[in-house]
């Protein structure tokens, strides 16, 4: 009887893990960067758009003082990233492919 309980509890405990660790899952992506110039210094407040090619979804963000730059929580598909800073020329970079549970490391 004692060997059942502690069966029960066991696979009790392991049913309430499982549905833990595949809630835990996700179906979404991100795409990050550091935007640098031809020296490979770094850019700052350089204007970053995404655009999903697939759904026509469009973000836009900043790179911070370091020149680095996110976009979190984007669902699967394949975008376009248009760089756009002063003093530069525009860079467009197409078919970028997110995965699930994985950030893109975008080296423009």
């Amino acid at each position: 009887m004692r060997i059942t309980r502690f069966f029960r509890s066991i696979v009790a405990s392991l049913f309430v893990l499982l549905t833990v660790s595949l809630s835990a899952q996700t179906f979404r992506g991100g795409i990050a960067g550091t935007i640098l110039d031809s020296t490979g210094a770094v850019v700052p407040h350089a204007k970053i758009t995404l655009l999903g090619q697939d759904t026509g979804m469009n973000r836009e963000t900043e790179s911070t003082g370091d020149g680095t730059y996110s976009f979190q929580d984007l669902p699967l598909g394949k975008y376009t990233v248009t760089i756009t800073a002063a003093g530069f020329s525009d860079t467009k970079i197409t078919d970028i492919a997110t995965r699930p549970g994985e950030v893109y490391a975008l080296s423009p």
